[in-house]
């Protein structure tokens, strides 16, 4: 079955490696230019970037880290640890409205991929990420996305079959004993000059 993704031209966006802070004219723009496109075709282009809602999760000032495992979609970020939760932006989820529908599937991927069934509005928007220099990001642009979980959810966390090693890092600590992501470098290096 074919699956078509959310993506927007290039040229849209800063050539900015890193995360930038929140820019309401961007997002307008982005999403003004915004249209669902075969996700093959997505991932070789050259002229568009896919939007992809990438989501942390805050507990007590600690950042929530996981391990992906083989079983997970993307194999080029198999075995690799992350801080951001997050997938594809598919039409599934169209309501009409792009941003809804952003917002929507960043709800469906916690509820996957963690059990945690959460209202649009505990999501609060960061920033944007952008990563050209690897064949990952130089097709995706991250809109960084934050949860502050509420007492006791924290144990309702459960790992699926993508994740595993779920764990809280201290803001300020190495991400040590295991290699990241590069997208979750770049936000911890974020999170680490401006906080969570």
């Amino acid at each position: 079955m074919s699956e078509y993704v959310l993506c927007f031209p290039r040229k849209i966006v800063p050539p900015v490696n890193g995360v930038i802070d929140f820019n309401e004219e961007l997002w307008e723009e982005i999403l003004k230019n915004a249209e669902f496109i075969l996700r093959q075709e997505a991932e070789i282009s050259q002229d568009y970037k896919q939007l992809i809602p990438y989501i942390y999760l805050l507990n007590d000032g600690k950042v929530l880290s996981y391990r992906r495992t083989p079983k997970g979609r993307e194999q080029r970020l198999h075995s690799l640890c992350s801080i951001g939760f997050g997938g594809h932006v598919n039409p599934a989820d169209n309501d009409g409205d792009i941003s809804a529908i952003v917002f929507k599937t960043a709800v469906r991927e916690i509820r996957e991929e963690l059990g945690l069934s959460l209202e649009e509005n505990r999501f609060s928007i960061r920033g944007f990420l952008n990563d050209d220099d690897n064949p990952v990001g130089f097709v995706h642009y991250g809109l960084v996305l934050r949860v502050v979980l509420e007492p006791g959810e924290q144990r309702q966390l459960r790992e699926e079959d993508a994740i595993s090693s779920l764990a809280f890092v201290e803001i300020g600590s190495n991400l040590e004993g295991c290699e990241y992501e590069t997208w979750s470098v770049l936000l911890w290096n974020y999170l680490m000059e401006k906080g969570v």
